[in-house]
């Protein structure tokens, strides 16, 4: 297994560093001196004249898998076109591992070699990484989570339904970073990769992410994120959450689409209902200009707790009527085998 810091590092979006074990230091239950002496050795070999004598190496070194990352990753950087080649190829094989401490060391290997200035080992390790995208996105996903992040995926309509575990089914993806996340600016690494698609792979699609006012994000962090990632949408948001879409492009605040298991389904709002005021408040006051009713919406719920009860007064069919709904968070409950 990879070690305590090196999964840390993966977890939190940065390239996980070489392990212990894969640079040849003995710890307990890893590999002594003599197994490196002879996974260098074999990495010496990807060079050698006689043929047979390459492949051998190139088979027994994926056999090493995890212990072979680190020799395999510096041979790579090299320049010697022939080592470049077969130590990328074999890097993409132990890519495959079931295991994820060993589908996470090849990771950060092949993102580093990716940033390297050797041309060849830097397009062939971006292949590499490409080849591996869907299985990169759920491993994104899974870190995020771990990290106090949640993915949530919307249904066709625009409903979002918390934690989908199964992208197959369609829809669009969000992130969200509440204000629990423990990832830091290191953590938002992951969004890079779901960013990644292979032509013949699912397309699950870069999420939008939604950053929660009270996150430890920094401002350049997000800044950095857009300039790599340009289509990225970035969504800003407070406090509590309603949990309905609606036209920012329109005046008043009428309802596009309703989120299951929001506050605003269970307050009985339906799609084209119109929010005339919240808590008290007119999301369109006399004589304002300029700022949409949604966005007054998002304004008064971002000054509220999850938990808080308000007040809304909606215009349906021509008859204004009076709901209640208690607010909730950004991130959906988490289910008894996560609170153990």
């Amino acid at each position: 297994m990879l070690t305590a810091a090196v999964v840390s590092a993966s977890l939190a979006g940065e390239p996980p560093a070489r392990s212990d074990r894969a640079a040849g230091e003995t710890a307990r239950g890893g590999p002594n001196s003599s197994s490196q002496n002879e996974i260098r050795a074999l990495v010496a070999r990807l060079g050698d004249p006689q043929f047979t004598l390459r492949e051998e190496a190139a088979k027994k070194l994926e056999q090493a898998g995890i212990d072979a990352i680190a020799p395999l990753e510096a041979a790579a950087a090299g320049d010697n076109l022939e080592v470049t080649c077969r130590a990328v190829r074999v890097l993409s094989r132990i890519f495959q591992s079931e295991d994820e401490g060993t589908f996470d060391g090849v990771e950060g290997a092949l993102e580093r070699l990716e940033e390297s200035s050797n041309r060849s080992a830097a397009r062939r390790a971006s292949d590499a990484l490409v080849l591996q995208s869907a299985r990169r996105w759920k491993r994104a996903a899974a870190r995020i989570h771990e990290l106090g992040g949640e993915l949530q995926w919307s249904d066709h309509e625009g409903n979002l339904a918390f934690r989908v575990r199964d992208p197959e089914r369609g829809g669009r993806p969000y992130v969200v970073i509440p204000p629990e996340w423990k990832g830091s600016d290191a953590g938002l690494a992951n969004l890079k990769r779901m960013a990644r698609q292979a032509p013949d792979s699912p397309v699950f699609g870069l999420p939008d992410l939604y950053i929660i006012d009270g996150c430890s994000v920094s401002e350049q962090a997000l800044q950095q994120l857009q300039q790599t990632l340009p289509t990225l949408v970035i969504q800003r948001r407070k406090g509590a959450r309603l949990g309905v879409s609606c036209d920012s492009g329109m005046r008043s605040c009428r309802v596009i689409t309703v989120q299951k298991n929001s506050p605003a389904e269970r307050a009985g709002l339906l799609s084209q209902d119109e929010i005339v005021s919240f808590d008290g408040e007119a999301l369109l006051a006399e004589g304002q200009e300029g700022e949409s009713g949604f966005a007054r919406l998002i304004e008064l719920t971002g000054r509220h707790r999850p938990g808080d009860k308000v007040e809304l007064e909606v215009l349906r069919s021509g008859k204004i009527i009076k709901l209640e709904a208690e607010l909730m968070g950004w991130t959906s409950a988490k289910s008894d085998d996560e609170k153990k």
